[in-house]
């Protein structure tokens, strides 16, 4: 049961990958009353997975409490007013719950006055600062288990790159026989989605080829968001025409860089690559990740083939696309 419960919250955490930066993605599930329910941390400055799914139990059996959406408002309604309501939930969370005090009070003194039946806990907090929530939960007599799971640990990869480093994404939609030319591919479900990754990261790359022929503008417009710098690799910065629309965009600065050890000199902990065939083999010992987004599409044009030797992360489906992220 564990187990099972654990993968309900990877899966609900795996929708806002990369949406909740600079925090990690949290999913969480719960068996309450022999209903089970899942939420998710989905961006910083919301609810944390754990807190979301209290919060969303609550309010299902207690329709007339306010509609609160601060998390701190939420936290502090839950910590007065749960009248021993929780006892027989049984909650898995992928991540250890926090232990300090950011935007709200800590998840973990929460969950230890709520005192839940039983907690999983997916993987420990890699930060240093932000552990100690399981030791924290088991001195409340809360009953916890700790899965060390590998799949957990994965979900929070990119958080423990831009954590300590630069985490580099490399993002490329693509029909169903690989063509990644031709317009716009993607379904506008995830074209959403990618612009909300657009208007998080630090800065976009792309190589001067893809500027020249594309004219990509490289904004976050479909959800109003702010334009991240543009990056772009050129050896030819002469023939790069400044009346492409990215160099357009209000109050967005763009770079331009021969090499990508020239990136060092910025302090950029979170860089999306957009690119295509030519891009890709500079930069697949660079990057990190990859993420191939697959519309069912079958057209004609130029194909790309990655190779066989990537390691598949994890799938799912936005929509009609289907989401295959790989590491390097």
């Amino acid at each position: 049961m564990e187990e099972l419960l654990l993968e309900l919250a990877l899966r609900e955490g795996w929708k806002y990958q990369l949406l909740t930066y600079p925090n990690p993605p949290v999913g969480a599930a719960g068996i309450f009353k022999n209903r089970v329910f899942v939420e998710a941390h989905r961006e910083a400055g919301g609810a944390h997975g754990e807190l979301a799914l209290c919060w969303k139990i609550f309010r299902e059996y207690h329709p007339t409490v306010p509609d609160l959406r601060e998390p701190a408002a939420i936290w502090e309604h839950l910590y007065h007013h749960h009248d021993g309501f929780f006892r027989e939930l049984r909650l898995a969370v992928t991540l250890e719950p926090c232990n300090h005090t950011g935007r709200t009070p800590p998840c973990a003194e929460l969950l230890a006055e709520l005192k839940p039946a039983e907690v999983i806990i997916g993987t420990r907090d890699p930060i240093s600062g932000h552990r100690g929530g399981l030791e924290r939960l088991k001195g409340a007599g809360v009953k916890v288990k700790l899965l060390n799971s590998p799949e957990a640990k994965v979900l929070i990869e990119p958080f423990k790159k831009w954590s300590f480093g630069t985490f580099k994404l490399f993002k490329v939609a693509q029909t169903l026989n690989g063509v990644v030319s031709g317009g716009y591919i993607s379904s506008p479900d995830s074209l959403q989605w990618v612009h909300r990754v657009r208007s998080r990261v630090d800065g976009i790359l792309i190589g001067g080829r893809t500027l020249r022929i594309d004219t990509p503008r490289l904004d976050s417009r479909l959800i109003e968001g702010r334009a991240p710098t543009a990056i772009i690799l050129t050896h030819q910065p002469g023939q790069i025409p400044r009346s492409v629309p990215l160099f357009q965009v209000p109050e967005r600065e763009v770079i331009l860089i021969s090499s990508l050890e020239e990136l060092e000199a910025f302090d950029f902990k979170f860089i999306l690559v957009e690119g295509g065939p030519n891009l890709y083999p500079q930069l697949r010992e660079w990057v990190d990740w990859s993420l191939f987004i697959v519309a069912p599409k079958l057209w004609d044009g130029e194909r790309f083939r990655p190779g066989p030797d990537l390691t598949p992360i994890w799938s799912c489906k936005r929509g009609v696309d289907t989401f295959l992220w790989f590491r390097e």
